[in-house]
């Protein structure tokens, strides 16, 4: 087996995580039961990460080497500004559910009835968690890299930095532009000024691109290689997943033929480029 999948260099046994993520994400379902809103979720996932790497390097009570700084002062940024910006979104919108999930329950009440639909959350809330568990082991693992910062770690740094500013100005430029379109009475505009112009989902392509520097850090790390998969499993989650295509779908049937055309002349993610393709065809 390779070194960094037998996770013995995990000071909280690998068990230990899952039934805690497993008993946290039942406790964060039944208070989204309670509350009528299964978007508290999104407010996890943002500050989950920082808090379980923080979890395990404090754990160990040995000195941090550099890379865990910079992993750990990345990742706390980063998840942490999104976390509170996810918090402030539900406060405001509660009790109004994120159009995924509203969705997800319509969906899965018509065909199973409430009482099932619920469990199906309930199912989702557990899926999120062990997502959370699985992009945590490339965080942890380049976290204990006891080497210098080499100049791959100092480009991946750089890039890290780069997503985290482009996330932060998109949901900057998206909160201001709500702002305006509320005092104006035009709740379902869309916004395509500034990022939004040429990028759909400028804030997902910031949040992978931080991803990119997670996964390039641990891969510098004994050439763990097999980490490359979280990249690109967060890259598949956020277009196929619960990002881009659920968020393709609420606009298109909230907003219409406007956002169909935005759709035409607008890269969904990596500008200039039309991958992923969600426009329906005419």
């Amino acid at each position: 087996m390779l070194p960094m999948l037998d996770f013995h260099w995990l000071t909280i046994p690998l068990w230990q995580w899952t039934v805690g993520l497993l008993l946290s994400f039942t406790l964060l379902w039944y208070i989204g039961y309670r509350l009528s809103n299964a978007g508290i979720v999104d407010v996890a996932w943002g500050f989950s990460f920082p808090l379980l790497f923080w979890i395990e390097m404090l754990a160990g009570g040995l000195p941090l080497s550099p890379h865990a700084w910079v992993v750990g002062g990345l990742l706390t940024l980063a998840q942490g500004r999104l976390g509170w910006y996810l918090l402030l979104r539900f406060f405001h919108e509660h009790p109004q559910e994120d159009g995924r999930y509203s969705k997800f329950r319509c969906e899965w009440t018509s065909q199973y009835g409430s009482g099932i639909a619920e469990w199906c959350m309930w199912g989702l809330f557990l899926l999120q968690g062990a997502l959370i568990l699985v992009l945590m082991l490339p965080l942890w693992w380049a976290s204990k890299n006891p080497e210098a910062l080499s100049l791959f770690d100092w480009a991946a740094l750089g890039i890290g930095l780069g997503g985290m500013a482009l996330e932060t100005i998109a949901d900057t430029q998206l909160k201001f532009f709500k702002q305006e379109a509320r005092k104006t009475s035009s709740p379902h505009s869309i916004c395509q000024t500034g990022l939004w112009r040429w990028s759909r989902h400028p804030n997902y392509l910031g949040q992978w691109l931080l991803w990119v520097a997670y996964g390039l850090l641990a891969i510098n790390h004994h050439n763990a290689w097999v980490f490359v998969y979280a990249p690109l499993l967060m890259g598949y989650f956020l277009t196929y997943m619960t990002g881009i295509k659920l968020t393709e779908d609420h606009m298109l049937a909230t907003r219409g033929e406007p956002y169909r055309q935005y759709q035409e002349r607008t890269a969904p993610f990596i500008p200039g480029l039309q991958w992923p393709n969600f426009t329906p065809k005419s």
